[in-house]
């Protein structure tokens, strides 16, 4: 904890427990008094410098040669990269928990969605299956970005040009701008829309046809990204 020996014998072992723990530490001298052993008890210990460091305990009573408790001998381990380990554990487990939720929720919708206007089986499972691997390639953009979000060049790329650069009928430009992720997957799937009707029915259906999708930020109050598509 920081402390010589110099500095810390002779002082009761409170000066270095949290004023919150010291009724833990009455407990403890209680079941040493008993003859009882505590094994690994996990609690907390203030460092010299003031940290408040996360310690397992191992305590065991000391005996006189009459059986008689006169002591204890303790031993503490510092656990305090563990107990943030887990603590990132559980955060993650959680926006984990809530992501995947929400990614279940998303492909109820294109389910409902694919469904109501499929009409034919066939069309359904095209439908569907386009749209879904549209929401996996969004999601593989913004894994790479460590769930950050994703640019609007790269939703583009993926979902209209569908990560070729070649077709000269298709231009693209606008500044580089991140979106945070739930606009990303909502943008990811507008724009997979937009470019099957255009594919099936639009501009890109015809070998003279041309497409431009341009975007920009304005502030008007707020932060508004305005997308054209032409």
């Amino acid at each position: 904890f920081g402390y010589d020996a110099s500095e810390m014998i002779g002082r009761p072992i409170t000066s270095f427990i949290p004023p919150e723990l010291h009724a833990e530490e009455k407990q403890i001298l209680a079941r040493l008094q008993r003859g009882e052993r505590i094994r690994h008890y996990e609690t907390a210990r203030m460092a010299k410098d003031g940290r408040r460091v996360d310690v397992s305990l191992t305590v065991s009573p000391l005996r006189d040669t009459s059986g008689k408790v006169i002591g204890a001998s303790k031993v503490g381990r510092d656990i305090t990269e563990r107990k943030q380990a887990e603590k990132l554990q559980r955060v993650l487990i959680d926006e984990l928990n809530h992501r995947v939720k929400n990614t279940l929720a998303t492909v109820q919708a294109i389910a409902s969605q694919s469904l109501v206007h499929a009409k034919s089986p066939t069309e359904f499972v095209s439908g569907f299956t386009g749209r879904v691997q549209a929401l996996a390639n969004a999601h593989t953009l913004l894994t790479r970005s460590e769930m950050r979000g994703a640019e609007v060049m790269d939703l583009v790329r993926e979902q209209v040009l569908l990560g070729a650069a070649d077709d000269h009928r298709i231009s693209c430009s606008g500044p580089l701008l991140m979106l945070e992720p739930q606009a990303a997957l909502h943008l990811a799937l507008i724009l997979h829309e937009l470019a099957t009707n255009a594919r099936k029915h639009g501009a890109l259906s015809a070998a003279n046809g041309r497409l431009s999708v341009s975007w920009e930020m304005r502030s008007n109050g707020g932060q508004n990204l305005l997308l054209r598509w032409e």
